[in-house]
């Protein structure tokens, strides 16, 4: 798979994010990820751009935080 590719399939999607082709496909069906139908198929392909924006990077935890999760 081309790494700059701009166009993915659903399958190879969820081989970048290490998850279900089911999932992905349900992320789309509930409007967390944005798909397009390529006209008069059935064929699906996600925009690398979108599925980088599925990804949302944790805040750092607060030093009590984290001082409770170790109890």
């Amino acid at each position: 798979m081309n790494a700059e590719r701009q166009w993915l399939t659903p399958r190879e999607a969820a081989t970048l994010l290490n998850i279900g082709v089911s999932t992905i496909r349900s992320y789309i069906r509930q409007g967390r990820l944005e798909a397009r139908r390529i006209r008069g198929s059935r064929l699906l392909r996600i925009a690398r751009e979108d599925l980088e924006r599925l990804l949302q990077p944790l805040a750092p935890r607060e030093p009590a935080q984290q001082a409770e999760d170790t109890r």
